[in-house]
Formats: structure tokens, C-alpha cells, sequence
């Protein structure tokens, strides 16, 4: 009987291989420009087009190979970074994988030039489907250039599951930019679709990186940290207070210059800056860690995009101290700075989760009820400039949901009744309206019922093409990061249909003609950033209707009151009328209740009269 057990030939494994290194157009200039800086080059230069079925080439000034190396590094496991078993957990280069070259060969059609001063000419070697078709010299130019066209074109399966130009490019134009940040000592050229991107000079400063990249707005919002104790280091900037995102596409980690994600750091970061940012709101930051390569392993993601630190919670530490003495050295927060062993919040819900806090639920009597709902929907600071911020990773309560507290309490969410049949009781937190009826009372949320009713207006006037919009004043200018450029470029139309009308002022800048009236009392740049951030966001299934309604959402979100502002008997009866005319009255645009509904029998058994 033969057995069933064989050796998969070469063609076969290094697809197979491929798979792990190659995810995507972007994994291929990830590998190839890590190769390039191994090489000792300054200067780098990333050509793309096309996006999924493109081009990309990668040029560098490096030492470049000798013609028997540069056939051997097309051979799995062929590598000139690691010498034995040891080096392993002691990684200090980036490129190292044996497999990537060879990898990206089999599913690629392929060309390498290359030229080291140790030959008198240079070899150029073309590649198609991980078989070499034809060696010959090169000229004498010093580093090595490599060409990938038509990734996965001999695996149709993996190819159908790549997405759209844009997509493609988007990444790959992201995967180039943490290259730039984590070595600014090298200078980078990007030219996508035959166009420059940005051209950045070789520099020992990275804020002026940082500037170049995301624009003198950022720059300006920066705040130092730095910290090092037993042999590690953590450097960088982070956002000041009141500078923050919707999204956090812009938070970026380096470890020892490779770029990484990690839960220990991130949370760390968000505990040091609590008290400074709002819910649902992200901080901007650039953070470079600098640790023993014995002490992380680098292994256990096939990209190396996360790690595993011998000491997790020494690194927490660090990051921790380093973001809170930022703050106070930059005069941010007044308050004390105390060591992190003093915070049992911060031990405790890093050794539970491993990421972030959530106050504990509450479940005792009406009391008890408010106070879970506020945790969900905190309160805006009467002191911090913008809009309330939300947490949604907590899923909204449901129409008709009840919930039994200790004491058989039972709590409802958009009960039928007229708010104009309720009787105005007062305003509880600055942030809810206490209404009485005959069988029961009301809570509702100030914020999310002025969202509702401006959401319904204002996407009745977009539907019917009557945005109110005001010209500015003094127009405001806002500079953006090269990928937003281009969105803004593409959706210009979609913002004049909410009322904001946008030129290109040059580079990556934009004057902020109009917004819309709804908006006339907010920061034009904030209002417009968040835009952006939603745009972002968005997925190629999503039709302009569809971003519209987002963009309409985060709109009606700034113009609404704020938790924390005190109204007016008379407010309140406006507010409340206005509530009663909307279509969907009870629960706000994002899907959270706007009317909490206690009936008076459950109040009487709750104080067992009943």
C-alpha cells in the first residue's frame, strides 16, 4: 500500500509561505523597505501604481548584493541577518525573514537590479512565479531596485480577495508612512500613480517628520514624554488636552524602529491621560520604545506587527510614568503626579483585562439605575472646549428592555406616553429632564433628544436640497495628512451637500469657506476634522447616501446641547415639544434612549408600599 504522506515541491510551500508574509500589496513594500534600511540606505524611494494588480518599486542606495547573493537571496531560508539558532531571540534588524523574498517572488512576476562596489558591474534578475527566466548585467549604480508587478497573479484565490485600487494604495501609502516615521535618518521619496506624494529630506528631528507628514496642526499640539528605567527607554509626543480624534488612525508605536501594535502600551497611554480626554474620543501619539531585544520576543505575529515582552507590566510602567510626567512637565494638569503603584484602578483592570477599565455595573434601586446610566453617557466638563464624546462599546438599551434591581425595581426604556401630557419636574446633573405623569415618570437625556430633532431636520433639508450654509468670516485653513487629502479631494460634493464648502489652498491645506447654520456657533476646523475622520471610516459597499446619514449623525452630535448645560424651564418645554413632533422620538441617531420610563407601581414596590 503506498502512503498518503509527501513533500509538497518548492512551488507549492513557497505559496504556501507567500500566505504569511504576503497579505497584501502593502506586506510586499513592508518587507522590501525594511530590506532596503538593512542595507544601510538613506535614502529610499517607493513607487507605486495600480494598486492591487499594480506595480510597485522600491529603490534604495544600500550596499546592494554581489551577483551569487542575489541568486541565493531568492532561495527560501536564505538570509544574511541570522548565523545561528541564538539570533533568533535577538533580533536587532527588521527584514530578516528568509522566506519574504522568495515568498514574494512565487506570486509575483518579479525584477531585481543591484550592485555592490565589490564587482565591477551590476546584475539584474527577472522572476516570474518564483523561477528565474533571466540573469544579465547591470550598470554600476550603487543599491539595489526591485520591481513586483502582478501580485497573486498565478494564485486567482488569494488575488479575488484583494480590494479596490484605492483601498490597496490607501494601505500601502499607510504601511510607507510608519516607515518614515520610525527612521527619520532616512530620507523617503513616494510616487503613487506617478505622482509625488511627499519627498522628505533625511532628518534627526522627528517633529519636523511628524510636521511634514501630518501637517503644522499637529505639530502644534504635540506635548514631549520621555522616560527610561533598567535599560528601557520610551520617547515620543502625544496630543494635548482637548487636541483628540474620532478614530485612532493616528497613533503609532515603534519598538526598537519596527513598527508594532500592543495592548500593554495603548493601555497604559489611555490611563495616563484619563482625566484629559473624554469617552470615545482618541489621542493622537507617536511613541518609540527602546527595549533589550532579549527581553521581547518578535515572533509570535507573522508580520511582527505584535510582540510579547518578558515584562509586560515593567513596560506598562513605563509608559504609564512617561505620559503623566509629559503632561505635568508640559503644564497640562495641575494635579499630582502619583506613582503607578499608588493606583490600584490602573493595577487592577490592567491584570483583569489586559486593556482598558469599565466601571462596574450597578444594579440597586432607582439611584443606582441613573448612576449606570451616566457611567455609559458621562457628562460633558463645563471647562473643556467641543462637543460631548461618547462610549458606544457598550450596546444601547433596547426599546421595552427591563432590567430587576435588588429591589424589583423595574426600569424601561421608551415606554409609550405624551411628553406633553408630563408635567416638567426639574433638571437632575445638568443632563436629564425629570418629568411626572399620573401612572408614571420620565428621564430623558438632553443631548440625545436635541440630536434627535436636529438629525430629522437637518437630513430632511439635505434631502431636499435646502441646507442652510453661512459664509465664514474669517476663513478657516486646515491642513491635512496626505491620504486625507485625497479623500477630501474625492467627497468635496458630498461636503457641499451638508453645507461646507472646501478649496484646495495648495499642498495639503484646505480653506473652510461655509458651514452649515446649524453649525455657525462651532469650530469650523474640529467640525470638518471629524468629517474626515468619518470619511475614513467609510467602505466601498457604502453609497453617498449612506455617508451622508454618518456625516449628518456627527453633525447633529456637535450642534446638540451638551450633558452638563443647565436649561431653562422654558428650554426644557422647547426642547421637549420639539421632541414629541420627531418620527422616532426615543432612541438618538446612534441607537442610545433618549426616555427612560419608571411607572408609579414599580416605584410604590420598590419602597414596598405596594
Amino acid at each position: 500500500m503506498d502512503g498518503i504522506i509527501t513533500i509538497l515541491p518548492d512551488e507549492i510551500s513557497n505559496r504556501l509561505a507567500a500566505g504569511e508574509v504576503v497579505e497584501r500589496p502593502a506586506s510586499v513594500v513592508k518587507e522590501l523597505i525594511e530590506n532596503a534600511i538593512d542595507a544601510g540606505s538613506d535614502k529610499i524611494t517607493v513607487e507605486v501604481s495600480g494598486g492591487n494588480r499594480g506595480q510597485i518599486i522600491i529603490t534604495d542606495n544600500g550596499t546592494g548584493m554581489i551577483r551569487d547573493d542575489a541568486v541565493l537571496s531568492l532561495q527560501r531560508h536564505a538570509t544574511s541577518k541570522i548565523k545561528s539558532a541564538d539570533d533568533i531571540f535577538c533580533i536587532t534588524t527588521l527584514g530578516f525573514r528568509g522566506e519574504a523574498l522568495p515568498s514574494i517572488a512565487s506570486v509575483s512576476k518579479l525584477k531585481i537590479t543591484t550592485f555592490n562596489e565589490a564587482e565591477e558591474v551590476g546584475t539584474a534578475i527577472n522572476i516570474e512565479g518564483g523561477k528565474i527566466t533571466d540573469i544579465k548585467d547591470a550598470p554600476p549604480i550603487r543599491g539595489t531596485s526591485i520591481e513586483v508587478s502582478d501580485i497573486f497573479f498565478n494564485v486567482p484565490a488569494r488575488q479575488k480577495f484583494l480590494s479596490s485600487e484605492t483601498t490597496e494604495l490607501s494601505h500601502i501609502q499607510e504601511t510607507v508612512i510608519k516607515e518614515t516615521l520610525a527612521n527619520p535618518a532616512i530620507g523617503f521619496k513616494f510616487i503613487k500613480n506617478k505622482k509625488v506624494v511627499f519627498d522628505l529630506p533625511a532628518t534627526n528631528n522627528l517633529k519636523e517628520r511628524i510636521a511634514k507628514l501630518f501637517g503644522s496642526e499637529i505639530d502644534e499640539n504635540l506635548i514631549r514624554v520621555e522616560h527610561a528605567v533598567e535599560g528601557k527607554r520610551i520617547f515620543g509626543f502625544i496630543s494635548k488636552a482637548g487636541y483628540s480624534r474620532k478614530t485612532r488612525d493616528q497613533q503609532f508605536l515603534f519598538l526598537n524602529n519596527r513598527n508594532i501594535r500592543d495592548k500593554v502600551v495603548n493601555h497604559a497611554v489611555y490611563e495616563g491621560l484619563r482625566t484629559l480626554f473624554p469617552r470615545d474620543r482618541h489621542p493622537v501619539y507617536f511613541l518609540f520604545l527602546d527595549v533589550d531585544p532579549t527581553m521581547v520576543d518578535v515572533n509570535v505575529h507573522p508580520t511582527k506587527l505584535e510582540v510579547k515582552f518578558a515584562d509586560g507590566r515593567s513596560i506598562h510602567s513605563l509608559t504609564f510614568n512617561a505620559v503623566r510626567f509629559g503632561i505635568k512637565d508640559s503644564g497640562e494638569e495641575s494635579t499630582p503626579i502619583e506613582d503607578e503603584a499608588d493606583q490600584p484602578t490602573v493595577q487592577n483592570s490592567f491584570r483583569e483585562s489586559g486593556y482598558t477599565s469599565r466601571p462596574a455595573p450597578r444594579e440597586a434601586g432607582i439611584k443606582e439605575a441613573i448612576s449606570k446610566y451616566m457611567n455609559a453617557h458621562p457628562r460633558h466638563s463645563l471647562g473643556t472646549k467641543g462637543y460631548e464624546r461618547r462610549d458606544y462599546s457598550t450596546p444601547p438599551l433596547r426599546n421595552s428592555q427591563t432590567e430587576r434591581t435588588s429591589s424589583q425595581l423595574r426600569l424601561e426604556v421608551g415606554k409609550g406616553g405624551h411628553l406633553s401630557k408630563m408635567k416638567i419636574v426639574g433638571q437632575i446633573y445638568n443632563t436629564f429632564i425629570i418629568l411626572e405623569g399620573p401612572e408614571e415618570m420620565m428621564i430623558v437625556d438632553q443631548h440625545t433628544a436635541h440630536e434627535r430633532i436636529l438629525y430629522e431636520k437637518f437630513m430632511d433639508r439635505v434631502n431636499s436640497g435646502q441646507v442652510d450654509a453661512q459664509e465664514i468670516l474669517f476663513p478657516a485653513r486646515i491642513e491635512v495628512s496626505a491620504d486625507e487629502k485625497d479623500l477630501v479631494e474625492k467627497h468635496l460634493e458630498t461636503l457641499m451637500k451638508l453645507g461646507f464648502k472646501l478649496e484646495h489652498f495648495g499642498g495639503q491645506t484646505f480653506t473652510i469657506r461655509t458651514m452649515p447654520v446649524m453649525l455657525k456657533d462651532d469650530d469650523p476646523k474640529e467640525a470638518v476634522r471629524d468629517l474626515i475622520d468619518s470619511l475614513k471610516e467609510t467602505n466601498k459597499k457604502e453609497t453617498i447616501g449612506d455617508i451622508l446619514e454618518k456625516m449628518i449623525t456627527i453633525a447633529a452630535c456637535r450642534a446638540a446641547v451638551k450633558a452638563a448645560d443647565k436649561l431653562t424651564m422654558a428650554e426644557m418645554e422647547h426642547l421637549l415639544k420639539q421632541l414629541e413632533q420627531c418620527r422616532l422620538p426615543f432612541t438618538c441617531p446612534h441607537g442610545r434612549p433618549i426616555v427612560l420610563t419608571i411607572d408609579r407601581k414599580s416605584i410604590l414596590n420598590g419602597f414596598l408600599r405596594q
